[in-house]
């Protein structure tokens, strides 16, 4: 879900920027769609300019990105302060199990990206032009190549995220919410409570703090 994040280096590469948030709008289309980094090997450098190429050297720095990120102390410190928030609001009841560790990693991807735009206030309108700028069925075509099975609905999100305000959005704490609600859906979590969204204010001011940190690359 930080998708800014991923493409901040290459907003200026449309098939890499693609290709590096492919593994997350894979997910969310189906999520038995997961590429794994062994799918990329193979593939032809990006240096060859073929947009196949340039996906899959964005897939690699996604899959790179991730190595590094997720086992960051940063990283690490941050999602289990925001998890102890979430389970000391929302304790996990018999009745209704809330994965608060899920919940915390996303919500820490997404403020990330808006703490990035707070920074970078142009980013949404260059990544939304990139996407903007795609062959769509050049996209479909070679992406598809990388998925372990077809995967409908890629074209749905070029168009979407050809929006400079879907990434804008996770200025409004409300917006996270029913984002981390709709993705909660998608791995059989229940339906987040309104009140939810007051937990939102308290993580965008952590992230805040730790920005700089969590996206130093060691």
């Amino acid at each position: 879900m930080n998708y800014l994040c991923h493409a901040r280096d290459c907003l200026d590469r449309p098939y890499e920027l693609v290709g590096t948030v492919l593994p997350d709008w894979f997910r969310m289309l189906d999520r038995g769609a997961r590429i794994r980094p062994w799918m990329v090997e193979g593939a032809p450098a990006g240096d060859d300019g073929s947009p196949r190429a340039q996906i899959a050297a964005g897939l690699r720095r996604h899959f790179a990105d991730d190595a590094w990120f997720h086992s960051t102390p940063a990283f690490l410190e941050v999602c289990e302060t925001i998890a102890k928030r979430i389970r000391v609001v929302y304790p996990d009841r018999p009745e209704r199990r809330m994965r608060a560790s899920f919940y915390a990693h996303l919500q820490l991807e997404m403020l990330l990206d808006a703490w990035l735009l707070e920074r970078r206030p142009g980013s949404a309108r260059f990544f939304a032009k990139a996407v903007r700028s795609l062959d769509r069925e050049v996209v479909v075509r070679d992406a598809g190549s990388f998925a372990p099975h077809p995967v409908p609905g890629l074209e749905g999100m070029l168009y979407r995220f050809g929006d400079p305000g879907v990434l804008r959005a996770y200025a409004d704490d409300t917006v996270v919410a029913q984002r981390l609600n709709r993705m909660g859906r998608l791995v059989g979590q229940p339906d987040l409570p309104l009140e939810f969204v007051a937990l939102i204010e308290p993580a965008r001011a952590l992230v805040r703090r730790w920005g700089d940190v969590l996206l130093m690359r060691p």
